[in-house]
This record gives C-alpha cells, structure tokens and sequence, in this order.
C-alpha cells in the first residue's frame, strides 16, 4: 500500500456554504478541513496551512486555470483535486485531463469524494467488489456526461474536435470523445461523430472499454 500524505486539506471554495459542506466530508474521510481565508492569496494560504496533505479547488475560481496556482501546489509537493457544480461538469473534466488530476462534483457523495481524496494522496482506490453495481449515466447540463461503470468508479465524457491531423483522415465532424476518471486517469475514442451518438450507459460502458489511454498534457478546449 502507498504511503499516505499527512496533514490538512486545504479547501479553495468561492461560496463558505459549499466549502464548510465539503469540509464536513472531509472529515468523515478522517482528514483534518482547512479554509482559505476571506481575500487570502493562493500562495500565502499554502504557506500557513502546513503541512498540508493536498488542495481542493473550485472549478469556478481563477486558480481554477492558474499555472502560477498548480506551480505553487507542485512546489510544496501538494497534490490537488478540482471539484465543482455538476452544471460545470465540463470544465472540471477538462482541468482534470489537462493537469491529470482527481474530481468530484458538488453537493459530493461521501464514497465519491473519498475516493478522488484516496487518489490524491496515493492511497488505494476503494476495492471495485466494495463498489461494484449497475452501469449508469447522468446527462449534466452542459452536455456533460457522468458515466458510472460496474466497479462504481464515475468518468466524466465529452467531446471535442479532433485534431486537424486526424480531420485530414476521417470526414469533417470528426471529434474525440475523452473520460477523464474520479482519479484522473484520460482515456479517449477517436471517430466521427456519427459514431458516438449513443449515450447509454451500455454504449458508453463499450466505447471505454475500447479506448486509448491519452497524454493529460493536452491544452484545454
């Protein structure tokens, strides 16, 4: 088993409601909340909160999108988690693939979020037959998908356009369907989209179940 981080999580959250509910969780996980303070810069908050065992950020603040932030975390060797409104779902995927970093969506389910905490820290994810169930799927809002397959690990799925260099061989439309795992872990489906319009949890379950793994380092959009 992974050594695990010791110290608090550190909770970058734009509304105090939302955040003092994720804290609560957090301390259901058995890890100690702590809070970044009305006005406080990103980096003077990772300077007090030490030892910090890893950040999670809202989706919807400017840190969100910061090199300077993520470079500041990686610098105290902080690992970090985006979290958000499920209404975002898009923007935490792609900040999760982009950064390969753990997620989960607002208001958390406890199993949920212990999990992306477990990832993190470099603990082991929860056994698959403590989880295993039914494959499902939940449309976000934007367009979003939150796919949850048969070991009860969530992915989120959306699409993007294919590269230029991909286009020049398939027709026009084509686009990569990336899922991006509670732990951060990318995989994509490369096709036309005519291809991908089924959006069952049977037929997302089979297009992951055939995708590549993809390099996190990809930009964002």
């Amino acid at each position: 088993m992974a050594t695990r981080l010791v110290g608090s999580v550190l909770i970058f959250g734009r509304d105090p409601i939302i955040a003092a509910l994720v804290g609560m969780l957090v301390e259901l996980t058995g890890r100690k909340p702590a809070f970044v303070r009305p006005g406080e810069h990103h980096v003077d908050a990772l300077r007090r909160v030490r030892p910090a065992a890893m950040v999670l950020v809202d989706v919807s603040l400017d840190e969100a999108r910061s090199d300077l932030f993520f470079a500041a975390a990686n610098k105290v060797r902080v690992p970090t988690v985006i979290f958000g409104a499920e209404s975002r779902a898009r923007d935490i995927g792609e900040i999760a693939a982009h950064r390969g970093i753990p997620w989960f969506t607002i208001p958390p389910d406890p199993e949920h979020l212990a999990a992306a905490l477990e990832a993190a820290s470099g603990g082991e994810r929860l056994d698959a037959s403590d989880r295993r169930r039914s494959a499902e799927v939940v449309h976000a809002a934007d367009g979003t998908h939150i796919f949850s397959d048969s070991t009860g690990c969530r992915w989120l799925a959306y699409d993007r356009r294919a590269t230029s260099a991909r286009r020049e061989v398939d027709r026009d439309g084509a686009v990569d369907r990336v899922f991006v795992s509670e732990a951060g872990v990318i995989r994509t489906v490369a096709s036309p989209g005519d291809r991908l319009v089924d959006l069952t949890a049977e037929a997302l379950a089979k297009q992951l179940a055939g995708a590549t793994g993809a390099d996190c380092d990809k930009p964002l959009g």
